[in-house]
């Protein structure tokens, strides 16, 4: 009687293991594109919602005519959200989209820092400066106008320029 031992799998193994790996990977794929979708949705949700806010309430023109407002914390808002909102164009727009830099994080790592102040300074000015109004609805509008900001984003068409450029250090 002869015994038979297998030295590896056979061809009906391979086969069964291609197939759940196919199966698993279409269902990672799935699972990114409801994700996916899920996040357009969110987005579309807080950018809605703050349309909403802004059509209702009309903080923009009221903050400009309002005698309650102090007009040296909006001017410190202005400025600070102004230079903040440069920032943020110049790398989105600017070094991603026209000039297709991959390298560029590395270059202007000081703006950072930059970025990050006047966003705290930008915050807490405007919530001094449109408190008056508002009262304690002021935070929330604000946090409702960052999320719109955050997702609106999104929708910016963004070109992954890392790939194409080889990072040598």
């Amino acid at each position: 009687m002869e015994v038979y031992q297998r030295t590896g799998p056979d061809a009906k193994e391979i086969e069964e293991e291609a197939y759940v790996q196919r199966l698993m990977k279409e269902v990672k794929d799935s699972e990114k594109s409801v994700s996916k979708k899920l996040l357009t949705l969110e987005s579309i949700v807080w950018v809605f919602l703050e349309i909403l806010l802004l059509a209702l309430m009309r903080p923009i023109p009221r903050v400009f005519t309002d005698e309650r407002v102090p007009r040296l914390y909006l001017t410190i808002s202005l400025v600070a959200i102004g230079i903040l909102t440069s920032i943020v164009l110049y790398y989105s727009l600017f070094l991603n989209l026209i000039k297709r830099d991959a390298e560029y994080l590395d270059r202007s790592k000081f703006l950072f820092p930059v970025a990050a102040g006047c966003l705290v300074v930008g915050f807490f000015t405007s919530l001094k400066a449109i408190w008056p109004l508002y009262g304690f609805f002021t935070p929330v509008l604000l946090f409702v106008t960052f999320m719109s900001i955050l997702h609106g984003s999104m929708f910016i068409p963004w070109k992954d320029t890392a790939k194409s450029v080889e990072h040598t250090e």
